[in-house]
């Protein structure tokens, strides 16, 4: 009877060991950078997504019509460390304002898919960004 109650409390232990809490950094370092959409989305606006360094990132857009290409930093979503897990290369996130996924394919390119939760509620089907 000992055994099977050992083997219990072993097998409950393994359990809650093997649930991953958040990490500090979930995004790797090496996917640090500026990516850019490659093709428009929402009408002439361009996807642009900025991974930083404390594993957080925020994304915004670029007006491919302006002459200077300029981004349009009222509408920053900014999603931090906290609030992103998964597992190198897919990535998952939510927070106040929105859902989405990361997919890395290779060290240059990343799939972005997102939803909206707050208005507008606009909704990124996948959306290739290549590194700049």
């Amino acid at each position: 009877m000992k055994i099977i109650f050992y083997i219990f409390i072993f097998i409950f232990i393994i359990i809650i060991l093997s649930c991953s809490s958040p990490v500090a950094n979930p995004l790797s370092t090496t996917r640090v950078g500026t990516y850019k959409g490659t093709q428009s989305t929402l009408q002439r606006r361009v996807l642009h997504l900025y991974v930083e360094g404390d594993g957080g990132f925020r994304m915004a857009y670029a007006d491919t019509n302006a002459p200077t290409n300029a981004i349009n930093t009222n509408n920053d979503f900014l999603v931090n460390a906290t609030n992103i897990t998964g597992v190198d290369p897919y990535y998952s996130f939510q927070n106040s304002q929105g859902v989405g996924t990361l997919e890395f394919i290779g060290d240059n390119r990343v799939i972005v898919t997102f939803r909206k939760l707050i208005p507008d509620y606009y909704r990124i089907g996948e959306t290739l960004c290549i590194k700049e």
